[in-house]
């Protein structure tokens, strides 16, 4: 009886200890917060792009490439460097020029399941062709 009443006891145990690993994930899908590391929001990004943008007509083309993310240490804000390539009258526009980063919060949208930057700010633009730094 006191062998089962052990097993009995240790498959309790052992039970409770897995429902604890997984009570973040349970809690975020009941709750209002959505947890994602650092190297999960680079995967992201990375899947998406490069992304092309032309202007007037195709006169023009950015190429925002090579996103490299960063969460600084003590901070709530995450940081996006990105490599900026710019074309005119079809020159190719994937050819790194210039450099820009962005800072920003996230929030989830559960309409669009997606996430979207909260009130991102622009912290230094360099694109040597236009001058350089423009801070």
């Amino acid at each position: 009886m006191r062998v089962i009443l052990s097993a009995v006891l240790l498959v309790v145990i052992t039970a409770l200890l897995a429902a604890c690993s997984t009570l973040g994930a349970v809690g975020a899908l009941l709750g209002n917060e959505v947890t994602f590391t650092a190297p999960q929001l680079q995967q992201y990004l990375d899947r998406r792009f490069p992304r092309d943008y032309d202007k007037l007509g195709g006169m023009v083309s950015v190429t925002l490439l090579n996103p490299r993310l960063s969460i600084p240490q003590g901070q709530t804000r995450l940081r996006l460097d990105f490599d900026v390539g710019i074309g005119a009258f079809g020159s190719d526009s994937r050819s790194p020029n210039g450099h820009f980063a962005l800072t920003s919060a996230l929030r989830y949208d559960p309409a669009t399941r997606g996430l979207h930057l909260m009130e991102p700010a622009l912290e230094q633009v360099d694109i040597p062709a236009l001058g350089g730094v423009m801070n």
